[in-house]
């Protein structure tokens, strides 16, 4: 959750008085495939952005990952490291839980589960930027769809596959890869790939070699230079 984002002291009140339980919690048809998603992107380490109670996190840690847990509620702190001292069992894996971004560090996978529903179109897409910035590879989501009926928190925005493509193909493009319906449709999962800087090719029609480089010498009169044609081009004025 962005720092910008007051945290809600509602989250804390509504965990302690439903006492969800790890065990069902972990293994439940959305939260298994949201893990499932996770594993096939082939990551080492994750953030959970927006933790929550820590199951997630530590599931996942559980599996054998490295995981980051982030909320930008403090307060969830020791409710979660309490889950952990409980459901934590892998000696591989390992699961961290800060309130601050600065004790994050980039990580294969940044993922969250019932987080952006609860915000406008503007602040999803600055959300899911904002965990770009720490993601190595990919950004993955998972929300309830407008199928799931109940608004749990009472804030939350129950949309169709449809509407989250609307908010997000004009801010990610191509980079949006996945995006689907699961869990008997009642929840959506979103899959954004990193930004990657397009590749710099020769700008001559019959090479486009990629085999580019760019010199350092302050004499040369050239910035950029084709290995396979020889074409010199970006000249200073």
């Amino acid at each position: 959750m962005s720092e910008r984002v007051k945290p809600s002291t509602g989250w804390l009140k509504f965990f302690k008085e439903r006492s969800p339980n790890y065990e069902s919690h972990v293994s439940s048809g959305f939260v298994l495939g949201l893990i499932n998603k996770i594993v096939k992107l082939s990551p080492i380490t994750l953030i959970e952005w927006g933790y929550g109670t820590g199951f997630i996190s530590i599931a996942m840690a559980n599996r054998g990952y490295r995981v980051q847990g982030y909320d930008i509620e403090p307060r969830l702190i020791e409710y979660a490291i309490e889950a952990r001292r409980q459901c934590f069992v892998s000696g591989i894996g390992s699961v961290e839980f800060t309130a601050s971004h600065s004790d994050l560090k980039p990580a294969d996978v940044v993922f969250s589960q019932g987080l952006l529903e609860h915000f406008t179109d503007i602040e999803i897409i600055g959300l899911i930027k904002e965990q770009l910035n720490y993601a190595n590879k990919y950004v993955v989501f998972s929300v309830p769809s407008a199928e799931y009926k109940t608004q749990d928190m009472g804030d939350e925005r129950l949309m169709d596959v449809a509407q989250w493509e609307y908010i997000l193909e004009s801010a990610f493009g191509d980079n949006l890869i996945e995006l689907y319906s699961y869990a008997r449709k009642m929840h959506i999962i979103g899959v954004i790939s990193k930004a990657r800087e397009p590749k710099l090719k020769c700008p001559k029609p019959e090479c486009g070699s990629e085999h580019i480089s760019t010199t350092t010498c302050e004499t040369d009169d050239y910035i950029f230079h084709c290995f396979d044609c020889g074409y010199k081009w970006g000249y200073e004025e």
